[in-house]
């Protein structure tokens, strides 16, 4: 087995990645610049938050082939409620599949959501000595944002929870307040179907 070295070759690519990464999201966010947007994270600050944090945050089981479902079930629900959506996934063959979209109205919490599958990651990771497991590649993350009380954002959390369950059972995962995997439903959320 091959071992790392301080200052080795995995700090330098996970710095490039996140290089990347973050002139990606640049570019997505700097498409609303001149207009106030409910997109935008950075309006909050404007408006006197000193700290911008998840209100909740969840697993969506989907492959990259269910992408376009799950982009089709997102947009449905923006227009429904009459919200903004917008999306900036990307899509590199041999690179990087990404699917980045987000939902919001003024006074609601913003529904993001971001998955980054990359082509080269598994054989990096390989190297590194990190398991790989099938499932990696099939986990979306969706998070809630906003200045908004929980009266207001755990309905919608509760609502676009029950919309993806209705899609398949065992297909959305928790996550605990330490961001780690949780069989423990949240209090606020309907029961189960």
């Amino acid at each position: 087995m091959r071992t790392l070295r301080r200052g080795g070759a995995l700090p330098t690519i996970a710095a490039g990645l996140l290089l990347l990464f973050g002139l990606t999201t640049i570019r997505g966010v700097s498409q609303d610049l001149g207009e106030a947007s409910c997109h935008d994270l950075k309006r909050l600050f404007d408006d006197g938050a000193t700290r911008v944090s998840s209100k909740f945050t969840f697993e969506f089981v989907a492959t990259p082939n269910e992408w376009p479902e799950l982009v089709r079930l997102m947009e449905n629900l923006a227009q429904q409620r009459n919200w903004s959506y917008r999306n900036t996934s990307n899509s590199r063959p041999g690179v990087v599949e990404m699917l980045r979209f987000s939902i919001c109205a003024p006074g609601q919490p913003m529904i993001s959501v971001n998955k980054q599958v990359w082509a080269n990651l598994d054989r990096l990771l390989e190297s590194a000595g990190v398991p790989l497991t099938p499932e990696r590649d099939a986990i979306v993350y969706f998070s809630l944002h906003g200045d908004v009380p929980e009266t207001v954002w755990q309905p919608v959390a509760a609502d676009l929870v029950a919309m993806l369950e209705a899609q398949g059972p065992d297909r959305v995962k928790f996550i605990d307040e330490n961001s780690a995997p949780t069989d423990r439903r949240p209090d606020f959320l309907h029961a189960k179907p």
